[in-house]
């Protein structure tokens, strides 16, 4: 029933269609609007015109039309990006990723690196995000896995997904935590007539590029399959639907191995010295196979109770299984190994059970109810556990490098667990108050019960520098294995009776909000809302007396109770000009939004308190006079001596800690063009933090001070070298007491420009947009143990808050895309070609020196001191020849003389990248039965030469950084010494990570993707 002014609203209808609009009025002709199709989240506007029925008409008035404007929304008041199914299904995808479907948007940047395929928007930390399926979570529930989801390679089958909307700033306050982009997934359901597919997609080495800018990074030989399957329709008519859909991945690889194996009778003789140490090394040699599964379950119900009551429900799930072979290192001349008892296999499941109701009470109010529960759970495989050895620098016969053996369990995986549970509810509901004008209201949900155990070293690590260390004290004849012979390292973690090490809480929200969406005029619309969130901790931290003693501040605070008000609104305004002709649309708005901040941060409170375990470290690579114990394989055996003195490590949580938030505003300008029917767009966006997150190490103790101001940590300083460690506040507690506290500093501007063109009845459309990013931040959080999230930028001083440029940011983004569907062959079906280009400037790096400058424990993270070239009283060059390769550095990359280089001040070569997609439909016998094969291209130009399509600095995981020389800091004379300067980052090059699966070869690498369809 419509509004007097002719308005009708129909909510709580799937997403996606063909739905039929049917206008019955007395006086007029019936209108019928067929193939209505549903956006994501703002449905559709369907406009009907009816006739006076004083005008004859045979028979009823009917229109074919989507519905879903697919340039202009009157109710958007952020854009983001909206994929249809067919949007989909011309997108190049080919790692088939969820991630990839939204590398379109021009704010996002997606990491083709095969270990991350991860995205950022506007430089975020991909952990801020929010991916969801159905408007359920998705994401990762922990904060471990590079894609930010809750799978290794997707939650769900691509198959499996009817729409996706990216949002950057989403001001519905029904959305909650994250503060950087929401990614939907809706999925298909099933329907009145039956569908399915099957498919299956391939690749193999053959069909992957291994020459980088004139360097060759072989490819190990692999071969990836794909096999899926999907059905939908009714089980009862008009009532009860369902949808399934079902893929498995295979990648079957050569297992690595050294690029030369050390001497057969040196690997018999370490294995005989470490069974005499009582170890079990298993056999030596490549691994036989390396197999990587992952499988991918969904299934869906739905009920249409009654005309006012509709129910859903589902199943995700997800298993991987992967090989994992430490102790190897791929590469060319990389000549490490291990033995088989190292290798383990790592895994991960996820289940999800989620349901909705969507009820009609009256033509006013409706009513959704959601309920879900999931099971996450990643763990290795090791079979029969053992201590960690490692021997160092052995000789390798026709090899100019040494090689590592390893034996027993890799020290990270020795006590290493994740289980984590989560239910979450909604109820939602919206009231019509009048024509145009609809309150928004509701209450979120959530709890996740936390299970992580994460000791590195439980079973003891013995590391030595060479093989006639490690044989003097191993060998079953001539071995002293009585704590007299000391070597490099030993490190244990030991058990403390009745104390559970786990890291093991319970965490949550709760979220009300309430949101007024207001029509005050045909072409004004404001969205205001208003949101609380509260966080829920159900566990304590327990209480370190020892630490507070020491260090005057507790360790066991967590954001348990605390809330934050996130006021939202956003507008949009249609103004008519020249008699509204061309359409043109304003919007925008402003809010706080909060969230996204990943568990691990906050379960390193509960794992390192000082009281889990007590922690042991000697040898000749840590500083004192104790030599490291005797030598055991046996777990249980693990040497704890007096002379040793446990170290306790704690991480914590400033008491004043405020939850992360941050500002964001947009304003744009949408105009249709009147030229083939495409739009242009101009956005501004700002954000701006209120809070983040800031690590700090308050162990450190400052023993100097530099002559350009930055802080040293030494020992000692022998004739004014540094040296003797790193000095600290208590040597009872590990060099690295890091608090998670806050920073109010950090912000980011983004200009977008965008043209579109959506698909027209000649079959073509496309899209080209340039984007224009300046952020800057404190921390990008790029890690998840303490250690490494304090240590894992580069840094002047170690604990300030230095503001610097975005570690993910790009300045420049120009992304376009065509697509053309045309009937080349009208008999066999439909020839669709997508071509995408994406051009954008370098990912930022820092200058650094190659070693500990500011001996905080840490190498190639210290920023360096440009000194003048003309003299400087603060440097010495250690040659004629250091010095004048340092200047070429500065020269090449514009570095300012007389001060220290700012963080990611300098940026890597720009980026050109061109994907192809072909795909031919033919048509099959039968009704609706159709093949479709396809071919994906990924980084075509890297195809056509090894110099194209390069692509620095990938890896998200580690900080980007190029050393520029040895710098070593003289007390005395207050001095820095250069030397070893690095010719070739003078000469423009950058050393990529010598990996076959990960970093800089595998995201630049040129690859091919097979696939065939088969659709009913």
């Amino acid at each position: 029933m419509s509004a007097p002014d002719g308005s009708y609203v129909s909510r709580g209808l799937r997403p996606g269609g063909p739905y039929t609009v049917l206008a019955e009025a007395s006086g007029y002709h019936a209108v019928e609007v067929k193939d209505v199709h549903l956006a994501v989240e703002s449905g559709a506007s369907v406009n009907v015109a009816m006739r006076p029925s004083d005008i004859v008409y045979l028979e009823k008035f009917s229109v074919v039309a989507d519905a879903t404007d697919p340039l202009f929304d009157p109710a958007a008041t952020d854009k983001g990006t909206y994929l249809s199914s067919r949007d989909i299904e011309n997108t190049i995808t080919g790692d088939r990723s969820i991630n990839s479907l939204a590398a379109s948007d021009p704010r996002i940047i997606y990491n083709r690196d095969p270990a991350a395929k991860s995205i950022s928007v506007n430089g975020l930390n991909n952990r801020y995000n929010s991916i969801m399926v159905d408007g359920v979570s998705a994401s990762d529930p922990f904060g471990l896995n590079a894609n930010n989801t809750a799978a290794e390679r997707n939650p769900i089958p691509v198959e499996a997904i009817e729409a996706v909307a990216i949002s950057a700033s989403p001001y519905d306050v029904r959305k909650g935590n994250a503060i950087g982009a929401f990614l939907n997934s809706i999925t298909k359901s099933g329907g009145n007539e039956f569908h399915g597919s099957l498919y299956y997609a391939y690749r193999d080495a053959d069909f992957v590029g291994e020459r980088l800018d004139g360097r060759k990074y072989p490819v190990s030989a692999f071969k990836e399959q794909t096999f899926g399957a999907s059905l939908g329709g009714p089980i009862i008519p008009k009532r009860l639907f369902f949808f399934a859909s079902y893929e498995k991945v295979d990648e079957d690889r050569d297992a690595p191995r050294p690029g030369a194996w050390a001497d057969a009778a040196v690997i018999a003789q370490i294995k005989a010295a470490a069974e005499h140490l009582g170890f079990n090394p298993g056999d030596v040699g490549a691994p036989g196979g390396n197999k990587y599964e992952d499988t991918n379950l969904f299934l869906k119900a739905d009920w249409q109770i009654n005309d006012d009551h509709r129910l859903s429900a589902s199943y995700r799930g997800s298993d991987s299984t992967r090989p994992k072979f430490p102790g190897f290192s791929t590469g060319s001349g990389i000549n490490n190994f291990s033995f088989s008892n190292s290798w383990y296999d790592q895994t991960l499941k996820n289940d999800s059970f989620s349901a909705q109701l969507v009820s009609r009470w009256t033509d006013r109010w409706n009513t959704e109810i959601a309920v879900s529960r999931s099971k996450y759970s990643s763990k290795p495989d090791i079979g029969v556990p053992q201590p960690y050895l490692q021997i160092q620098r052995i000789s390798v016969p026709g090899s100019a490098n040494t090689a590592y053996a390893t034996i027993g369990t890799d020290y990270s995986y020795h006590v290493n667990a994740l289980e984590v549970e989560s239910t979450t509810a909604e109820l939602y509901s919206t009231y019509a108050l009048g024509a145009g004008h609809t309150l928004h209201a509701g209450l979120q949900y959530e709890t996740s019960d936390v299970y992580n155990i994460y000791m590195q070293h439980a079973y003891g690590s013995y590391e030595f520098a060479t093989l006639g260390e490690f044989l003097a004290i191993a060998d079953p004849v001539t071995g002293v294995n009585n704590g007299t012979l000391d070597y490099y390292r030993y490190r244990y973690a030991a058990p403390i009776p009745g104390v559970n090490p786990a890291a093991e809480f319970t965490e949550g929200k709760l979220g009300v909000f309430v949101r007024d969406v207001w029509r005050l005029h045909p072409r004004f619309q404001v969205d205001m809302g208003l949101r609380l969130d509260t966080a829920i901790i159900g566990d304590d931290v327990p209480f370190n007396q020892s630490f507070y003693n020491t260090f005057g501040v507790r360790n066991d605070a967590t954001y348990d109770g605390k809330t934050i008000v996130q006021p939202r609104v956003g507008f949009n305004w249609q103004p008519k000009i020249n008699d509204g002709i061309l359409r043109t649309i304003v919007r925008g708005g402003a809010g706080l939004f909060y969230g996204g901040m990943p568990r691990v941060w906050l379960s390193n409170s509960y794992a390192n308190t000082g009281m889990n375990y007590v922690s042991y470290s000697a040898g000749t690579s840590i500083t004192g006079d104790d030599p490291a114990p005797a030598v055991s394989g046996d777990l249980g055996n693990q040497s704890t001596p007096a002379s040793l003195p446990p170290k306790q490590l704690v991480s914590f949580m400033s008491p004043a800690f405020r939850l992360p938030s941050m500002w964001k505003a947009n304003l744009a300008i949408e105009r249709e063009l009147g030229l083939w029917g495409m739009k242009a767009t101009f956005e501004l966006e700002k954000s701006w933090v209120k809070d983040d997150v800031h690590f700090r190490n308050i162990n450190l103790r400052q023993t100097a001070t530099a002559s350009d101001g930055r802080a040293l940590y030494a020992g000692t300083y022998a004739g004014g070298t540094p040296g003797g460690g790193t000095a600290v506040r208590s040597t009872a507690f590990d060099n690295r007491i890091v608090e998670i506290t806050n920073t109010g500093k950090g912000h980011s501007d983004t200009f977008i420009f965008m043209l579109e063109r959506p698909r027209k009845k000649d079959g073509w459309s496309w899209t080209l947009s340039y984007a224009y990013t300046d952020r800057k931040e404190v921390t990008q959080g790029n890690a998840s143990t303490p250690g490494s999230l304090w240590s894992n930028r580069t840094v002047f001083n170690a604990n300030d808050e230095e503001l610097h440029r975005g570690d993910l940011e790009i300045r420049h983004s120009i992304k376009a895309r065509v697509t053309k569907e045309f009937n080349l062959l009208p008999a066999v079906g439909r020839t669709t070609v997508t071509l995408r280009y994406e051009g954008r400037s370098g990912l930022p790096f820092s200058i650094v020196g190659r070693n500990d400058i500011n001996l905080d424990g840490y190498t190639q993270n210290d920023l360096l001191y440009i000194p003048h070239r003309d003299g400087d009283p603060l440097a010495v060059f250690a040659s004629a020849a250091d010095k004048e390769i340092f200047y070429r550095i500065v020269d090449r990359y514009g570095l300012r003389e007389g001060s220290a280089v700012s963080a990611n001040s300098c940026t890597y070569p720009w980026v050109n990248l061109v994907d192809l997609a072909l795909s031919q439909e033919v048509k099959l016998p039968g009704w609706r039965h159709k093949l479709k094969v396809g071919v994906d291209i990924l980084n075509l130009g890297n195809l056509l030469n090894d110099k194209w399509g390069v692509i620095h600095g990938s890896s998200q995981f580690f900080t980007k950084k190029q050393a520029a020389a040895n710098v070593v800091y003289n007390k005395d004379t207050g001095q820095y010494t250069y030397s070893a300067a690095n010719a070739e980052l003078a000469a423009g090059k950058f050393a990529p990570e010598l990996s076959n699966y990960i970093g800089e070869p595998a995201a630049t690498r040129w690859s091919i993707l097979f696939s065939v369809r088969y659709e009913f």
